[in-house]
């Protein structure tokens, strides 16, 4: 998307967080970028930037933004430094939290006070399992990754969102806050409780974060960003994964879906699935950092074909490339949600 920006170009920015540099994670489209000036807006907002400069870096004037208190800023605050690109969003933390909560529970007092192992289950019940993945799983991890929960509430399906992650950390939360305005605490069990909410509100933060990003914007399709924790064996792996609709055009009367998956495992490397669906037709594209991995998807090609076919699917492509993790993200926004090739 930055190749085609132009100096002097307006762009509406979407202002997604702020990072603990005090710089904004801004998006545009499906590219997000970190400012390396503060602005003082909050995360939700829309602020109107102009393009100063795009080679060698990149650098933009704030045109407007609405301010809390103010009707707006605008002029000729320029983003000093230019903007750095933001890494890819990354797993929202389940792994460190995860291993907070062990932690914590060694002491016996505290993880019975705080419920701590209960809490553990409910998280674990929302996992993937690496032995048990379909279709229902899936989506059921999906639907209780956080960023529907409010969603889930106003539709009045409390049960499902009280089971949700995100209302799970919430508990949590107000469990820690709770006991660390009481007494009967030692000094090392409030310093790992302290960790503990640090880690918990991290997560809640990339999960907002993540329903920030799947609001829709101007002329873009509607997609939805998630993190679902996959538990492969002892270890837990965050598949980031996006979702997107795409409407139907004049040469095709059926919508179109297009799923993304990318996650890492110590053998296979840096993994991205692309799915496109269109009614009943499908494509796969799999790229892998690793050339041994490749191959293995590559012999596993005929089995998975005859699968989706048996499943009522017509595969118009399946693909697996050798691609560096630094180079996938380009090759996936490459991919069309084309399936006529």
């Amino acid at each position: 998307m930055l190749a085609n920006w132009r100096v002097g170009q307006t762009i509406n920015a979407l202002v997604s967080d702020r990072m603990p540099s005090g710089g904004l994670l801004l998006t545009v489209g499906r590219q997000s970028f970190v400012t390396t000036r503060d602005i003082p807006v909050q995360p939700g907002a829309r602020i109107m930037l102009e393009v100063q400069q795009v080679e060698p870096k990149l650098v933009l004037r704030l045109v407007s933004a609405p301010v809390s208190g103010f009707s707006t800023i605008n002029g000729n605050t320029v983003i000093g430094g230019g903007a750095a690109h933001a890494n890819q969003l990354k797993g929202q933390g389940l792994t460190q939290l995860m291993a907070a909560l062990k932690a914590v529970s060694s002491s016996r007092s505290v993880a019975v006070q705080l419920n701590l192992e209960n809490y553990a289950r409910l998280l674990a019940s929302n996992f993937l399992n690496s032995g048990n993945i379909t279709a229902e799983t899936f989506r059921a991890a999906f639907m209780l990754s956080g960023i529907f929960t409010e969603s889930l509430f106003s539709a009045d399906r409390s049960t499902q969102a009280a089971r949700s992650t995100k209302t799970i950390l919430l508990a949590i939360r107000k469990s820690i806050a709770s006991a660390m305005h009481g007494s009967g605490l030692t000094a090392e069990e409030r310093a790992a409780l302290s960790r503990l909410l640090g880690n918990i509100d991290a997560l809640i933060g990339s999960m907002t974060n993540h329903q920030i990003s799947s609001i829709p914007q101007d002329g873009t399709p509607p997609r939805w960003v998630s993190s679902l924790p996959l538990q492969w064996g002892e270890k837990l792996i965050e598949i980031e994964i996006e979702m997107q609709h795409r409407p139907s055009t004049e040469n095709e009367e059926s919508p179109g879906w297009q799923l993304s998956l990318r996650f890492e495992l110590d053998a296979l490397g840096a993994i991205s699935i692309i799915i496109g669906m269109r009614g009943n037709r499908l494509t796969v594209d799999i790229l892998s950092s690793e050339e041994g991995s490749t191959q293995y998807f590559v012999e596993s090609m005929p089995a998975l074909k005859n699968q989706l076919v048996m499943a009522g699917l017509e595969v118009n492509r399946i693909t697996a490339e050798t691609v560096s993790k630094s180079e996938q993200t380009n090759k996936r926004d490459a991919k069309s949600i084309n399936v006529s090739a």
